[in-house]
C-alpha cells in the first residue's frame, strides 16, 4: 500500500511539472505577451528599430506640410485665444478683432519653428520660453512674455505627477533634464509627451499661451522621437477628456492623449509590417488565452488592441 502511495505521487508531481511547464509556454507565447514585446518595440524611439531602414519620416517634403496641417488643424483649433478670440492679457492696443488673428499667425510660427528645427531643440527649459514667447508676442506685454515663473503655483497643479513636482522650476529645470526623464523619452516618447502636455497645462505658469505651448512642446516630443505630431480633436471633446481642467482622471486623459497620437500615426501610414503576428487572424486565440489567463491567473492583461487594425494601441506598460 505504501508503495502504491509513494508511486501514485511520483506520477502526479510528474504530471504537475508538465503542466507547468506547457502553462508557462501557453502564457509566452500568447497574444497578451507578444503584444507586450511588441508594444514596447514600437514606442518612439524603440519604432526607429522596427524601422530601423527607415528616415526621419520629416525628410519627406509631404510629411512636413502634413504634419503642420495636423498641428494647424488639430492643436490651434482647440485654443479658446484663436477660436473665441480671449483677449486675457493681449495690450489694450490690440483690438478683440484682431487677437484670433494674432493667435493664428503666431501659432503657424511657432509650428513652422517646431518642423523646421526638431533636430536641435532641446526638451528644455529654454526651448519653451523660446516657444512660448513666439505665442504670445502681441498678445503679452513685452516684460512679461516668456517669463515661466510668472504665475508660481498657480493653474490646477494638484493634477500633476507628484514625482515631477509642484513648481515651475520642479519641472522646466530638474525633470526635464534628468535621467529618469531623458530614458522616458526614448523607451516611450508617447507617455513622456504626455506628461510634458499635462506638466505645461496644469502648471500654467507662464502669463500666457499656456495651452498652446503644451501641445507644442509635446508635439516636439513626439517628432524628436520620429513620431508625428498629435491630432486634436474637438475643443469640446478636448476639454472634456484631454485637458487637466475638465476634472476627469488622469487615466482618461492618458488613454486621450494616446488615441490622438495613434490618430496620427494612422494618417502618416505607420504600420507595423515588421510584426510577425496578425492581429485579425489571432482574434479566437486571443479571446481564448485571455479567458484562460483571467480564469487561473485572476488577471488580464490588456496589451494588444485592434484600434486601428494594424497598430499598435500604444497602452501604458505595467513597467511604466
Amino acid at each position: 500500500m505504501d508503495l502504491h502511495f509513494l508511486r501514485l505521487m511520483k506520477a502526479s508531481l510528474k504530471f504537475l511539472i508538465l503542466l507547468s511547464v506547457l502553462f508557462g509556454a501557453l502564457i509566452s507565447f500568447s497574444p497578451n505577451a507578444i503584444g507586450a514585446t511588441q508594444c514596447r518595440a514600437v514606442h518612439g524611439k524603440d519604432l526607429s528599430v522596427v524601422r530601423a531602414d527607415q528616415a526621419h519620416f520629416l525628410e519627406q517634403p509631404e510629411n512636413i506640410e502634413k504634419a503642420f496641417q495636423i498641428m494647424m488643424d488639430g492643436s490651434l483649433n482647440v485654443s479658446r485665444t484663436k477660436v473665441v478670440g480671449r483677449r486675457f492679457m493681449a495690450p489694450l492696443s490690440v483690438k478683440d478683432s484682431e487677437i484670433a488673428q494674432i493667435a493664428e499667425a503666431n501659432f503657424e510660427k511657432a509650428a513652422r519653428y517646431v518642423l523646421e528645427n526638431y533636430t536641435h531643440l532641446e526638451m528644455n527649459l529654454e526651448t519653451a520660453v523660446t516657444l512660448n514667447r513666439i505665442l504670445t508676442k502681441g498678445l503679452v506685454a513685452e516684460e512679461t512674455r516668456g517669463k515661466f515663473d510668472y504665475r508660481p503655483g498657480g493653474g490646477h497643479i494638484h493634477e500633476i505627477d507628484a514625482s515631477i513636482g509642484r513648481l515651475p522650476r520642479d519641472f522646466y529645470v530638474v525633470w526635464l533634464n534628468s535621467r529618469k526623464a531623458k530614458a522616458l523619452m526614448k523607451s516611450d516618447p508617447i507617455e513622456f509627451a504626455e506628461i510634458v502636455h499635462n506638466a505645461v497645462i496644469s502648471l500654467d505658469s507662464f502669463p500666457d499661451g499656456n495651452g498652446r505651448l503644451s501641445r507644442l512642446f509635446a508635439d516636439l516630443a513626439l517628432i524628436k522621437s520620429n513620431l508625428p505630431p498629435a491630432y486634436y480633436t474637438s475643443m469640446k471633446d478636448y476639454f472634456e477628456r484631454g485637458n487637466s481642467r475638465s476634472g476627469v482622471e488622469r487615466e482618461v486623459r492618458k488613454s486621450y492623449f494616446r488615441e490622438i497620437v495613434n490618430k496620427s500615426m494612422s494618417l502618416f501610414g505607420f504600420e507595423l509590417a515588421a510584426l510577425s503576428l496578425n492581429l485579425k487572424e489571432s482574434l479566437p486565440f486571443i479571446t481564448w488565452t485571455r479567458s484562460f489567463e483571467a480564469k487561473w491567473v485572476g488577471r488580464q492583461r490588456n496589451l494588444v488592441q485592434q484600434e486601428p487594425p494594424g497598430f499598435c494601441i500604444s497602452m501604458p506598460l505595467e513597467s511604466a
